[in-house]
């Protein structure tokens, strides 16, 4: 598992001796709008391509981020039957050897375990597996969890060099509950692409006219998967509160999900989808940001909050819940507002109290969040790591 990746085999291109490239297989278990979705695709499009090769076989079919895929400078893999089809790993073990891929880097719980057995099997020299989500299962599916899955990523971890973990809050789960060696986890922040996200002043008109918003509205938006670790539905109570003060508030919820038709229907039966928008999932979500005055995250659960990097660099104030790897990005009253999860009385306040003050609280705190992306959550920076550690010979 440790031999070294330092490559030694070499093809000639007339005069010049140019070594091979480290070929990374890279394994996901879909392509549904998501963070560790958005996460893979920039890191493959950021990995430097004269000294990798990459793979990305998804576990089903993908269906979202058909262009970036596409655009990804990656050769995709697609493999036949379910999700935790065994033969799906017998098709892996075939590839890692046929291709004799090095690195074997699995995202999300299914391509963890297929991923890691292929990798050991297929002889890849090193097997990296990263942890998006957390203890996410096991607040899903606790008996399941307790008595199946964590004992077998237990089991799995003597195949597996590192499991990078996109937050401090998941590395402790890790360590402490799934009682993963502490040597074997590294905290590896998740990351965006600022200079992606700086606002055009024409989305937010272009984008408004085509969601009926008028320009003098003010707009509280979220962007997100739409399920109910998500926290959608108190967003919406929320709403109703802030409308009874502000009735001219406009809410956009962007994103698809199972929650998409049960919080229409909720808006409906509350008698304020008038003040809603649901445009669905946007494939250039770097768009939707100008078109908000306040960017909200209401999850239950997050295990680290993409989108508020994404918000911050985009110079919006955020008003976030307190959970997970959120509490690591905003500092309460610094660079963002910070609210129980699932209280919608309290992030309605929180709301309110940036709409009333948005010249002395929330752009101060939004030009500080701007800074902090810039400055701890850089696209280039992370890369190189996640190459470094492709390349060394032990971590």
């Amino acid at each position: 598992m440790f031999a070294s990746l330092k490559k030694i085999e070499f093809f000639s291109n007339g005069n010049q001796m140019i070594e091979a490239k480290c070929k990374i297989l890279m394994l996901i278990d879909n392509f549904d709008p998501g963070g560790a979705q958005t996460l893979l695709i920039d890191l493959v499009k950021g990995l430097d391509k004269n000294r990798f090769e990459v793979f990305i076989a998804p576990l089903r079919k993908p269906e979202a981020f058909a262009d970036a895929l596409a655009n990804s400078g990656a050769r995709i893999v697609n493999l036949s039957g379910g999700k935790y089809n065994p033969f799906k790993m017998l098709s892996l073990v075939r590839l890692i050897r046929r291709e004799r891929v090095d690195v074997v880097h699995t995202h999300l719980t299914a391509s963890r375990f297929l991923g890691v057995l292929a990798g050991f099997f297929g002889g890849a020299k090193k097997i990296l597996s990263h942890d998006h989500s957390g203890d996410e299962y096991l607040r899903k599916r606790k008996w399941a969890a307790k008595l199946v899955l964590y004992p077998l990523d237990r089991m799995l971890m003597s195949c597996t060099d590192q499991v990078l973990a996109v937050s401090e809050a998941i590395a402790a789960f890790n360590i402490d509950y799934k009682k993963i060696p502490e040597q074997k986890v590294t905290i590896c922040h998740n990351w965006i692409d600022v200079g992606r996200f700086s606002p055009d002043p024409s989305d937010r008109r272009e984008l408004r006219l085509i969601l009926q918003i008028p320009e003098s509205a003010f707009v509280v938006g979220a962007v997100g998967r739409l399920s109910s670790q998500k926290g959608y539905r108190y967003f919406v109570e929320a709403a109703a509160e802030i409308l009874a003060g502000a009735p001219k508030t406009v809410f956009v919820v962007v994103g698809s999900g199972e929650e998409f038709l049960p919080l229409k229907q909720m808006v409906q039966a509350l008698d304020i989808d008038h003040a809603f928008r649901f445009p669905g999932f946007v494939p250039e979500v770097e768009r939707v940001y100008p078109v908000f005055d306040i960017f909200v995250l209401p999850s239950v659960y997050e295990p680290f909050g993409l989108v508020v990097l994404e918000a911050m660099a985009a110079g919006l104030p955020v008003v976030a819940s307190a959970t997970g790897g959120v509490v690591e990005i905003i500092e309460d009253k610094l660079n963002g507002l910070l609210v129980p999860p699932g209280d919608s009385k309290a992030l309605a306040q929180g709301i309110v109290n940036l709409m009333e003050n948005m010249e002395a609280l929330a752009k101060p705190m939004a030009a500080r969040a701007k800074q902090l992306v810039r400055d701890r959550f850089d696209r280039n920076t992370a890369i190189s790591r996640i190459e470094s550690l492709y390349l060394e010979e032990g971590v």
